[in-house]
């Protein structure tokens, strides 16, 4: 008859009963998974909202802008034999590096109206 009785003790408990920790380990499971996902929306609704904050602001260039059709044409006076060097845009202003035989010059051009806002003669000490 001994033979007969089992030592529960020795047994894993069935797979059909979960445990506390297997409960315990399903419930992080989903909400890291909600997590995640509400982590992705908000990424997204930032990227929206920050790309519809910049297409709003006055001073960003218009991208579908072409010449004689909503752009602004600018002229730029430079000296004869200069060359540019470099262009660069910060915002709504364009920054225009010329090296000429007479010396280097930045211009800074405003976008959106197309003036010069300021020109900055480079000179060596």
């Amino acid at each position: 008859m001994t033979a007969d009785v089992k030592d529960k003790s020795n047994q894993a408990p069935e797979p059909d009963a979960p445990t506390v920790q297997f409960l315990i380990l399903k419930w992080a499971v989903i909400i890291m998974g909600i997590l995640l996902v509400a982590g992705f929306a908000v990424v997204i609704v930032t990227i929206v909202n920050r790309s519809a904050e910049h297409s709003n602001r006055g001073d960003a260039p218009a991208m579908n802008s072409v010449a004689g059709q909503g752009g602004v044409d600018t002229e730029l006076p430079v000296a004869p034999g200069a060359d540019i060097t470099a262009l660069d845009i910060d915002g709504g202003r364009l920054a225009v590096t010329i090296k000429s035989s007479s010396g280097s010059e930045i211009a800074v051009i405003h976008i959106r109206s197309g003036k010069i806002i300021r020109r900055i003669k480079l000179i060596e000490k």
